[in-house]
């Protein structure tokens, strides 16, 4: 693995946590944790299901479409993965919490690769 794919992996699940902390809180109940902990994990698959059919191509400072669709990609995997969160645990759905989630996936991972794409070489 490389330090694009790891940072970039890094940085969505962050951005899932700290989307969570921003909406709900630090969890206050195993069932709180439980939906975090599903959406983690769920975001993980999301992240190595896309990197595994439409791995980033990305050159340093640049975004190309593979990039935007990618985070496309990311940010409806995210949302699914937090209303899967909520039916899972059978707890309500928050439409800002999914959005939110969704939005601050798709930006952090167009952020990390535009700041951190392969370096092209100087001619």
């Amino acid at each position: 693995m490389n330090k694009v794919f790891i940072t970039g992996l890094l940085t969505a699940l962050a951005a899932v946590v700290v989307s969570y902390f921003q909406a709900n809180g630090l969890p206050a109940t195993i069932t709180a944790w439980e939906v975090l902990a599903i959406t983690v994990g769920g975001n993980l698959l999301v992240y190595l299901g896309k990197n595994l059919v439409l791995p980033s191509i990305s050159v340093f400072g640049t975004i190309d479409m593979r990039d935007v669709l990618s985070g496309l990609i990311l940010a409806v995997g995210s949302g699914l993965t937090s209303l899967a969160a909520s039916t899972v645990t059978s707890t309500p759905i928050s439409v800002s919490l999914i959005l939110s989630t969704a939005g601050s996936v798709a930006l952090a991972y167009l952020a990390t690769k535009f700041g951190l794409g392969a370096k092209t070489a100087v001619k």
